[in-house]
């Protein structure tokens, strides 16, 4: 009883931790053109523009630029874990403002 009590608590900790609306690019438009939209209707192929010291608003690759990311909540891992064109994100991880440090 108490590992389903433990395991609902980190389930209700990541749900608060995602945000509720990601910056979507808007397709054929000018790259910096981006549109605010919920989390939840973001569809496979949308691409999101993460700023520095943000959260992850969904499971996806990075396409461009290079941060780090605070994925502890969802892993456990103490450091933040670099991230640049080509790796995987995870959605709910925090963005670096500095590669030194995450919030």
């Amino acid at each position: 009883m108490m590992a389903r009590a433990r395991a609902a608590e980190s389930q209700r900790r990541l749900v608060r931790h995602t945000p509720a609306v990601a910056d979507r690019l808007v397709p054929g438009a000018d790259p910096a053109v981006t549109e605010r939209v919920a989390v939840a209707s973001l569809a496979p192929g949308d691409f999101v523009q993460v700023a520095p010291g943000s959260i992850v608003p969904a499971d996806g690759r990075v396409t461009a630029g290079a941060s780090a990311a605070d994925e502890s909540l969802l892993t456990g891992e103490a450091r933040p874990v670099a991230k640049r064109a080509g790796d995987a994100v995870i959605g709910a991880a925090s963005t670096c403002r500095a590669r030194s440090r995450c919030k």
